[in-house]
């Protein structure tokens, strides 16, 4: 038994406009049964004591199944409902099946009308899409069937996404976010924000995708630092976060800016000066920016080896605050 059951009554549900969601009425099983996306998902079994175990199949479930075709229940189901454009080519490429051609017809029909769907039921299709094993098929296929420049018109689809998004998946990296950045990779962030706000992604990811595109934008320079300070100024100017790095280090073609993020997340943003701003007031200097200011002097110099030990960190802070009480006092 699966931990949870839904017990519901049998409904029926029509849609007042293309596209909105449905509205619902009590009913009896088969005219609940045709609610549903496909006819390979309208197979009920009986629980009532006259019919216990008999397979209700009112609409050619069970031959489409021995067919492997996906094929909807009546001509106006894409018109009321597109998102199963996006499932019908999720379930042929999950079960290896076809969409049978009056449904591929109707498809190419009626594709356009996904512009119209909001942007939280694209998301949610698009991620069960990135969850699945042949993720990258099943976007192929909608990209030739027009599906995803009807969401946007710089939605494609390539070899060269798929392969950046097997990166991703192989090295654990799965989120919706981390996907999507790996399929948009070659775009203009401004064309990438537009689609995450039409997908309605959450600001926060939104703000993931744009410390990426910034580092993407500062890979020549990441590359061509010979500092470890300079490195860590342009990671840190983007983003601290360990996830995004990981993703970018899968994205950036520049191998010396790989290499640089990566002595970033093995090394470089561990090292921190062994003092703190505490001797700086015991040094007299009042508190304001320039506190943060002496200090990030002081880890650069820690980053470069221009200093190691702890002693060596605080006679530099002692000379550099002495500089600084010396010009203000001026």
């Amino acid at each position: 038994m699966p931990p949870h059951l839904d017990l519901v009554t049998a409904r029926t549900e029509f849609y007042e406009e293309p596209t909105a969601l449905p509205t619902v009425e009590q009913s009896n099983i088969k005219l609940d049964l045709h609610r549903r996306d496909f006819t390979i998902n309208t197979l009920a079994i009986a629980l009532d004591e006259s019919r216990y175990g008999q397979l209700l199949d009112f609409y050619g479930g069970v031959r489409d199944l021995r067919e492997k075709r996906i094929r909807v229940l009546h001509n106006l189901s894409l018109v009321e409902d597109p998102t199963r454009i996006l499932r019908a080519v999720r379930f042929e490429q999950r079960l290896g099946f076809e969409i049978e051609p009056r449904t591929l017809e109707l498809i190419r029909d009626s594709v356009e009308l996904l512009a119209r769907v909001s942007g939280d039921r694209l998301r949610h299709e698009l991620a069960l899409i990135f969850q699945e094993d042949r993720a990258e098929h099943m976007l192929a296929r909608l990209h030739a069937l027009g599906a995803l420049r009807a969401i946007d018109p710089a939605l494609t689809f390539d070899d060269d996404a798929a392969e950046r998004m097997r990166r991703l998946r192989e090295a654990g990296l799965t989120a919706f976010w981390a996907l999507l950045a790996a399929w948009l990779w070659p775009l203009a962030w401004e064309e990438v924000e537009r689609i995450a706000q039409r997908l309605s992604v959450a600001g926060r990811d939104i703000r993931k995708l744009r410390a990426l595109w910034g580092l993407k934008s500062q890979a020549a320079r990441l590359a061509a630092a010979e500092r470890p300070s300079e490195v860590v100024r342009l990671i840190e100017a983007q983003t601290t976060d360990e996830r995004v790095l990981r993703v970018a280090w899968h994205l950036l073609d520049e191998p010396r800016a790989r290499d640089h993020l990566q002595r970033y997340l093995d090394e470089w943003r561990h090292m921190r000066p062994s003092i703190s701003g505490r001797r700086l007031r015991e040094l007299g200097l009042p508190p304001g920016p320039h506190y943060a200011e002496i200090l990030a002097q002081v880890r650069n110099a820690l980053l470069d080896g221009e200093v190691q030990s702890a002693e060596e960190q605080a006679a530099l802070l002692e000379r550099l605050a002495r500089e600084w009480l010396a010009t203000h006092r001026a």
